[in-house]
């Protein structure tokens, strides 16, 4: 046995001998047999008690005397742990008396650690085994490794794995969708048959739902029906209310032939899904098709009653739907997307709630958007609301509110002129309440809008008091710089001034 510093031991157990090996002249040395001729002067005695039992080790080793060259003593032999090692060297006495110096540092042995020299053990002495890991491939590890190394695999290359493949990851997903797209008519029916057969997990997995949107886009004619006919034995409503599910339904709308798309809309839960936020998307998207389908050139009668269908069930819920989280996305998308008919109707139907809509978290995007869409009687009969109608907070109690401000600033910006001025004037009667709708952190904003779009003598109005006021919003440093605006001294036309209000570069006019 090797030692770590020059020591090669072994034990002879036929001749019961401790041999020793010195790598520095390459001799053994045993019994009598000493470096220096037999001179024994220099053969020196190391005795070993006999019956010396190793630490963890079953039987005692018996040792006999044996000498070493030049009066050095090897250490005393030890099993610590399962690993054969030497101990510290002790000072030993020459049968003369002498004391015998220690061998020199180069000769001490360190104990290994565990791995180091050889195998670790128990307290018994035991030899643990490692761990061995296994390089075991399963079928799915191999057939995933060949579609990402091998540009020419196919789905017939895993032809009875395609829909285990394609749920592992993007890249897998992506092959798979693209041999849909490539890939011959038998190739896409292997696809279908294999997506039928776990259709109810794919469709709602965030990878395997890519399988049915590229099958919907790229297959035949005959495809798509065979699929839409599978998804509605196990109910459309379960796959448009989860958020993978809902995608494939969309991507339905979006390829499907007008008539499929009719049966798909007949399925519809409209108020359920409206509510839903996975289900809210479907609708939208419905209205959209919908209305493309019944702007045709010579129009589709077919379309429009099916999108009057959805209308119709906005329509009665408008304010339910206008002050709900997602509901108020149908509606915007009705206002936008509906014919010219419909989307009057729904207008109607808001500006006959717009009041309750004003100050609403989620209404207040259904009431801009009505000024930006509406005709010109609907923008009226939300102006009278804000300036006129008994019940409603003023003008100024409406500029002020975190929800209601937003209309209001939409109102400057998004109507006519005439209707502007209507506003404008209102606003003017009150000039305390300006300025103080100007020291507001919400309402300065409505301020700014106003002095930036007024015209004319408003314009001049609105720049007389801010200016008479000027030392009460100079301490105010969120209204420092309307305060310290450049303010034209006239206005000799009714356009809209040149500078802005608010620019301190800008010299006045």
């Amino acid at each position: 046995m090797m030692s770590a510093q020059g020591y090669n031991t072994d034990y002879d157990h036929s001749n019961s001998k401790f041999y020793d090996y010195d790598n520095s002249n390459s001799k053994y040395y045993h019994g009598s047999d000493v470096n220096n001729q037999g001179d024994d002067e220099h053969s020196y005695s190391y005795a070993t008690p006999q019956g010396t039992t190793f630490q963890n080790s079953p039987n005692s080793v018996n040792l006999e005397t044996f000498h070493l060259p030049g009066g050095y003593y090897p250490p005393s032999a030890t099993m610590n742990n399962g690993y054969s090692s030497y101990g510290m060297p002790q000072q030993h006495h020459h049968p003369g008396g002498d004391i015998l110096p220690l061998p020199p540092r180069q000769h001490y042995y360190s104990q290994p650690q565990a791995g180091q020299y050889g195998w670790p053990t128990d307290v018994q002495g035991r030899v643990i085994q490692p761990h061995v890991p296994s390089y075991t491939v399963t079928p799915l590890q191999s057939a995933v490794m060949f579609v990402k190394t091998n540009p020419r695999a196919t789905l017939y290359s895993i032809e009875d794995m395609i829909t285990q493949v394609v749920r592992v990851d993007e890249s897998t997903s992506r092959f798979v969708q693209r041999r849909i797209k490539v890939g011959d008519a038998d190739e896409q029916n292997l696809a279908l048959s294999a997506s039928l057969s776990s259709l109810e997990e794919l469709v709602v997995h965030p990878y395997g739902n890519f399988l049915f949107q590229a099958l919907l886009e790229f297959g035949s004619p005959d495809i798509k029906i065979r699929l839409m006919d599978a998804f509605y034995e196990i109910g459309i409503g379960t796959i448009c209310l989860n958020s993978y599910g809902c995608r494939v339904i969309q991507k339905a709308l979006r390829c499907l032939e007008p008539e499929g798309v009719y049966r798909l809309v007949d399925s519809f839960q409209i108020v359920r899904f409206v509510h839903d936020p996975n289900g809210n998307h479907v609708i939208q998207r419905c209205i959209q098709v919908l209305s493309t389908f019944s702007r045709r050139k010579n129009g589709d009668p077919i379309a429009t009653e099916k999108l009057q269908f959805v209308i119709d069930a906005i329509i009665e819920e408008i304010l339910p739907f206008s002050c709900h989280r997602y509901g108020c996305r149908v509606v915007q998308r009705s206002i936008e997307h509906s014919a010219k008919a419909q989307k009057n109707a729904v207008l109607e139907a808001i500006t006959l709630v717009n009041s309750k809509l004003i100050n609403d978290q989620y209404g207040n995007y259904v009431l801009q958007k009505l000024i930006v869409c509406g005709e010109e009687h609907h923008l009226d009969t939300v102006l009278n609301t804000i300036i006129n109608e008994e019940g409603v907070p003023s003008l100024f109690e409406l500029a002020k509110q975190k929800y209601s401000s937003n209309v209001v600033e939409g109102l400057i910006v998004g109507v006519k002129t005439h209707h502007r001025a209507k506003f404008f004037a209102k606003m003017l009667e009150n000039p305390d309440g300006i300025i103080d709708l100007a020291k507001h952190p919400i309402a300065n904003y409505v301020v700014s809008k106003s002095i930036g779009n007024a015209e004319g003598d408003q314009k001049q109005e609105f720049f007389d008091i801010i200016s008479a006021r000027r030392h009460e919003l100079s301490f105010d440093k969120l209204n420092k710089e309307l305060a310290n605006s450049k303010i034209p001294r006239t206005v000799t036309t009714t356009a809209v001034h040149p500078s802005s209000p608010l620019n301190k570069d800008t010299p006045p006019s």
